[in-house]
């Protein structure tokens, strides 16, 4: 199973049409209250001074499903997520972009 997967459905009418037709049943779909890298948007202005969308969020998806005619159940609950100090997401972010050491401290405005 696939988590998320309606956050990367170039056309959602299309792909709840697909998934529908396939299920026997019904179809359960898990999906983050916010995109799962959303929480990188901080970063991305460290970096390279880019403003990223906060959206679309779970709620989204539930009103575009309602649009297209399908009535969703939803349930909610939270995790507990735990959180890095900022200073060691950017030295994590700056190693897996293979950015110099130098660009961890390289101000938004960059």
């Amino acid at each position: 199973m696939r988590a998320n997967v309606l956050y990367d459905a170039a056309d959602l009418q299309a792909f709840v049409r697909a998934l529908t037709g396939h299920a026997r049943r019904r179809v359960a779909v898990e999906i983050a209250q916010g995109h799962p890298l959303s929480t990188l948007n901080q970063l991305w202005r460290h970096f390279y001074d880019v403003e990223r969308p906060s959206g679309p969020t779970a709620d989204d998806a539930v009103a575009a499903l309602r649009e297209l005619g399908v009535e969703p159940t939803v349930v909610r609950w939270h995790r507990e997520v735990s959180s890095r100090p900022f200073d060691e997401m950017v030295e994590v972010s700056r190693r897996r972009r293979c950015l110099p050491a130098e660009r961890a401290a390289r101000s938004p405005s960059c």
